[in-house]
Protein backbone atom coordinates (compact mmCIF):
# COMPACT_ATOMS: atom_id res chain seq x y z
CA UNK A 1 0.00 0.00 0.00
CA UNK A 2 1.54 3.54 -0.98
CA UNK A 3 1.27 6.48 1.21
CA UNK A 4 1.26 10.12 -0.49
CA UNK A 5 1.56 12.64 2.06
CA UNK A 6 2.03 16.55 2.29
CA UNK A 7 4.28 18.79 4.21
CA UNK A 8 6.48 16.97 6.51
CA UNK A 9 6.96 20.51 8.90
CA UNK A 10 2.98 20.21 9.79
CA UNK A 11 2.15 18.28 12.88
CA UNK A 12 -1.30 16.54 11.00
CA UNK A 13 1.36 15.40 8.91
CA UNK A 14 3.40 13.85 11.19
CA UNK A 15 0.60 12.32 13.26
CA UNK A 16 -1.00 10.72 10.13
CA UNK A 17 2.17 9.50 8.69
CA UNK A 18 2.93 7.71 12.78
CA UNK A 19 -0.76 6.22 12.28
CA UNK A 20 -0.06 4.43 8.99
CA UNK A 21 2.98 2.92 10.68
CA UNK A 22 1.30 2.21 13.87
CA UNK A 23 -1.64 0.78 11.70
CA UNK A 24 0.41 -1.32 9.84
CA UNK A 25 2.80 -2.78 12.88
CA UNK A 26 -0.79 -3.49 14.30
CA UNK A 27 -1.63 -5.32 11.58
CA UNK A 28 1.80 -7.40 11.03
CA UNK A 29 2.21 -6.21 7.39
CA UNK A 30 5.08 -4.63 6.33
CA UNK A 31 6.13 -1.19 5.53
CA UNK A 32 7.12 -0.81 1.78
CA UNK A 33 9.25 2.57 2.08
CA UNK A 34 9.65 3.00 -1.66
CA UNK A 35 6.04 3.31 -1.67
CA UNK A 36 5.85 5.97 0.71
CA UNK A 37 6.17 9.78 -0.89
CA UNK A 38 6.28 12.77 1.69
CA UNK A 39 6.06 16.40 0.87
CA UNK A 40 3.28 15.56 -2.27
CA UNK A 41 1.80 19.01 -1.90
CA UNK A 42 1.19 20.05 -5.38
CA UNK A 43 0.20 18.20 -8.82
CA UNK A 44 4.01 17.65 -10.09
CA UNK A 45 5.14 16.24 -6.79
CA UNK A 46 1.90 13.83 -6.79
CA UNK A 47 2.36 12.72 -10.46
CA UNK A 48 5.76 12.12 -9.87
CA UNK A 49 4.95 9.90 -7.38
CA UNK A 50 1.92 8.02 -8.80
CA UNK A 51 4.33 6.66 -11.51
CA UNK A 52 7.02 5.35 -8.98
CA UNK A 53 4.04 3.92 -6.94
CA UNK A 54 2.84 2.54 -10.52
CA UNK A 55 5.97 1.01 -11.73
CA UNK A 56 6.54 -0.49 -7.74
CA UNK A 57 3.45 -2.58 -7.85
CA UNK A 58 1.39 -0.26 -5.56
CA UNK A 59 -2.62 -2.59 -5.39
CA UNK A 60 -3.58 0.36 -3.00
CA UNK A 61 -2.85 4.39 -2.30
CA UNK A 62 -3.77 6.05 1.14
CA UNK A 63 -3.51 9.89 0.90
CA UNK A 64 -3.54 11.88 3.57
CA UNK A 65 -5.81 14.64 2.85
CA UNK A 66 -8.46 15.51 0.30
CA UNK A 67 -6.42 17.83 -1.96
CA UNK A 68 -3.60 15.09 -2.60
CA UNK A 69 -6.29 12.63 -3.13
CA UNK A 70 -7.78 15.05 -5.61
CA UNK A 71 -4.35 15.63 -7.50
CA UNK A 72 -4.13 11.48 -6.87
CA UNK A 73 -7.52 11.15 -8.34
CA UNK A 74 -6.73 13.12 -11.57
CA UNK A 75 -2.81 11.83 -12.19
CA UNK A 76 -4.64 8.32 -12.33
CA UNK A 77 -7.29 9.52 -14.77
CA UNK A 78 -4.65 11.06 -17.11
CA UNK A 79 -2.60 7.52 -17.51
CA UNK A 80 -6.31 5.46 -17.45
CA UNK A 81 -5.92 3.68 -14.49
CA UNK A 82 -9.42 2.47 -13.12
CA UNK A 83 -10.21 2.86 -9.66
CA UNK A 84 -10.55 0.20 -7.81
CA UNK A 85 -10.64 -2.47 -10.57
CA UNK A 86 -6.37 -1.50 -11.45
CA UNK A 87 -5.82 0.51 -7.81
CA UNK A 88 -7.44 1.03 -4.90
CA UNK A 89 -7.96 4.69 -3.47
CA UNK A 90 -8.58 5.93 0.49
CA UNK A 91 -7.73 9.55 1.73
CA UNK A 92 -7.04 10.59 5.44
CA UNK A 93 -9.55 13.15 4.90
CA UNK A 94 -13.16 13.08 3.73
CA UNK A 95 -14.93 16.07 1.54
CA UNK A 96 -17.69 16.47 -0.32
CA UNK A 97 -15.64 16.46 -3.65
CA UNK A 98 -14.22 12.84 -2.87
CA UNK A 99 -17.90 11.50 -1.68
CA UNK A 100 -19.32 12.67 -5.42
CA UNK A 101 -16.30 11.33 -7.22
CA UNK A 102 -16.81 8.86 -9.79
CA UNK A 103 -16.17 6.46 -7.90
CA UNK A 104 -16.64 7.86 -4.71
CA UNK A 105 -13.55 8.01 -2.29
CA UNK A 106 -13.38 5.69 0.75
CA UNK A 107 -11.78 8.25 3.67
CA UNK A 108 -11.96 8.98 7.09
CA UNK A 109 -14.58 11.71 8.89
CA UNK A 110 -14.45 13.32 11.71
CA UNK A 111 -16.19 16.52 13.42
CA UNK A 112 -14.24 19.65 12.14
CA UNK A 113 -15.91 21.58 14.47
CA UNK A 114 -14.75 19.66 17.77
CA UNK A 115 -11.36 19.53 16.54
CA UNK A 116 -11.19 23.29 15.95
CA UNK A 117 -12.84 23.70 19.73
CA UNK A 118 -9.93 21.32 20.87
CA UNK A 119 -6.82 23.14 19.04
CA UNK A 120 -8.55 26.62 20.67
CA UNK A 121 -9.01 25.06 24.38
CA UNK A 122 -4.86 24.16 23.92
CA UNK A 123 -4.59 27.11 22.63
CA UNK A 124 -6.16 29.36 25.47
CA UNK A 125 -3.99 27.17 28.54
CA UNK A 126 -0.79 27.76 26.18
CA UNK A 127 -1.96 31.71 26.75
CA UNK A 128 -2.19 31.15 30.52
CA UNK A 129 -6.23 30.79 30.79
CA UNK A 130 -8.18 27.58 32.38
CA UNK A 131 -10.76 27.44 29.93
CA UNK A 132 -13.96 24.88 30.69
CA UNK A 133 -12.26 21.62 28.92
CA UNK A 134 -13.88 19.41 26.98
CA UNK A 135 -13.33 15.63 27.92
CA UNK A 136 -15.47 14.10 25.07
CA UNK A 137 -12.67 12.30 22.45
CA UNK A 138 -12.12 12.88 19.01
CA UNK A 139 -14.38 10.42 17.19
CA UNK A 140 -14.12 9.32 13.88
CA UNK A 141 -15.65 7.44 10.90
CA UNK A 142 -14.04 5.22 8.18
CA UNK A 143 -16.21 5.96 5.73
CA UNK A 144 -16.35 2.98 2.83
CA UNK A 145 -17.15 3.48 -0.69
CA UNK A 146 -16.52 2.31 -3.74
CA UNK A 147 -12.34 2.78 -4.84
CA UNK A 148 -12.04 0.21 -2.48
CA UNK A 149 -14.54 -1.98 -2.85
Amino acid sequence: MALLGGNQSYDVTESRYQGFLEAHKEMGVPVNEHLIFMDADNQVAVSEAVNQLIEEGADGIVCMDDVICSMCLSSLREKKIQIPADIKVASMYDSKNLEYNNPPITSIRFDTIRLGKIACIKLLKILGENPEEDILPLNYQVVLRESTQ
